[in-house]
């Protein structure tokens, strides 16, 4: 079961991204979802 950040990270990756700066903040927002799996 995922928390309501990790759902929508998912959520996010299966959106089509077009423009480079929202493919940037998704890089970001992943980077941030590995820190939270591993403690901070």
């Amino acid at each position: 079961m995922f928390g309501e950040g990790e759902k929508m990270l998912l959520e996010m990756q299966h959106f089509p991204f077009s423009m480079s700066k929202d493919n940037q903040m998704l890089r970001d927002m992943q980077h941030l979802a590995v820190e939270w799996r591993s403690g901070g």
